[in-house]
């Protein structure tokens, strides 16, 4: 790094965030933010890695960015394994358990039954997308006000934590504990975001009550509503703080995806919203959207409450995809409309092509298409059988 003055200004920004208790794979970004700010991609990338090189010359290996973004508990025949969902350029990721959850023994890798994989596979699934949407809000986390952000990375903390906690020590009461104050901070974060008035400390940790403020403002949070009262149910008045309560394995992972589905979901909104320009949003018949994953959409029919989208996908691991369905039109938030001429004129094209070449056709039960909606959230997952490295990987 050239510039003696950035130096300078890297080592006080570097000391500081020590001295905050800032964990070492977190201070390069927040280092690059506090010297440039909101910094377009291409120039972001030409900045950040002059700073990632101060820092491995500073700290040497200990500095060296594993490429891990996010951990998640793993259930599997009563033990519990962390997943990793690592850091990919590309919207879809191909994850199986023998690469995604740290040490596993090979001899339960190789004898997981068919549903015990499947169940596996969509835990991991659904964590690398949530925790994909985590790690770019901390990238554009200048999307929040000061208090807010700062709210926001001790949730990210206390999920991490919950994990690891559940990891290693198997305290199910703390690792609720930990699940419910991510949701609860991210609802006060989205709260004031939506223009909430009410001091915060007024709530307590009654997070049902803060959802229904936050709905009297947004209604569109409104269909977070059953992983909100789960938490609630697990961890009411937080009571597991101070007695023994029995909570199990199972309990305590649910918690953890019920908060990890809340914050995710919300960072994902707000990410939406900055990209939008406001927090305002719609499907519109003809229009074509884009989820967090990548996937493309084309919006059919609005009518009422109800949206028909058309998702059209193709790549080399799951070959091409048609498939309509059926939402409520408050989901609109979650997806992003497709402004760009040109890319719009590529969208049609390849919905064409698709619908012209659609191959043969196959029931959403052969790909393991499923809506799944309970207390740890409404999901729209699918699993499929790929060849990867000669062997069989979902």
């Amino acid at each position: 790094m050239a510039d003696s003055s950035i130096e300078a200004k890297l080592q006080t920004i570097d000391d500081e965030l020590a001295n905050a208790g800032t964990p070492l794979r977190y201070r390069p970004l927040e280092c690059f933010k506090r010297l440039y700010g909101v910094a377009e991609e291409r120039r972001r990338e030409k900045l950040f890695d002059p700073l990632v090189q101060w820092y491995l010359t500073k700290y040497g290996d200990e500095a060296q960015w594993d490429g891990i973004i996010g951990r998640c508990p793993i259930l599997i025949r009563g033990k519990i394994y962390l997943g990793v969902a690592r850091f990919s350029a590309a919207a879809e990721t191909v994850v199986n358990s023998r690469d995604h959850v740290e040490a596993l023994p090979d001899e339960i890798a190789g004898s997981l039954t068919e549903p015990e994989g499947k169940t596996i596979t969509e835990k991991l699934m659904i964590a690398n997308l949530e925790l994909r949407t985590l790690y770019n809000l901390t990238i554009d986390d200048h999307c929040l006000a000061t208090f807010e952000r700062g709210l926001v990375w001790r949730a990210l903390h206390d999920l991490e934590n919950a994990a690891i906690t559940l990891k290693h020590t198997g305290d199910t009461q703390t690792a609720t504990v930990q699940a419910h104050e991510a949701a609860e901070k991210f609802l006060k974060a989205a709260l004031l975001q939506a223009g909430g008035t009410k001091n915060l400390k007024s709530f307590g940790h009654d997070i049902p009550k803060l959802f229904r403020e936050l709905v009297g403002l947004e209604p569109r949070y409104g269909w977070l509503r059953g992983p909100v009262e789960n938490l609630q149910r697990l961890a009411p008045a937080m009571d597991l703080r101070y007695q023994p309560t029995p909570r199990s394995l199972e309990n305590a992972v649910g918690a953890f995806y019920a908060a990890l589905h809340v914050c995710g979901v919300l960072a994902n909104m707000w990410l939406f919203d900055l990209v939008r320009g406001t927090s305002k949003s719609s499907f519109k018949k003809g229009s074509f959207y884009v989820n967090s994953a990548g996937l493309t959409f084309y919006c059919r029919r609005v009518r009422e409450e109800e949206v028909i989208l058309r998702l059209f996908h193709a790549s080399p691991v799951t070959g091409m995809q048609l498939i309509d369905i059926r939402m409520k039109t408050g989901l609109s938030a979650m997806y992003l409309e497709v402004t760009d001429k040109a890319y719009i004129e590529r969208l049609k094209r390849r919905l064409l092509f698709q619908m012209r070449n659609r191959g043969k056709q196959v029931s959403p039960n052969e790909i393991g298409l499923k809506m799944t909606s309970g207390p740890e959230g409404s999901y729209v997952s699918a699993s499929f059988e790929v060849q990867v490295t000669g062997r069989e990987k979902a």
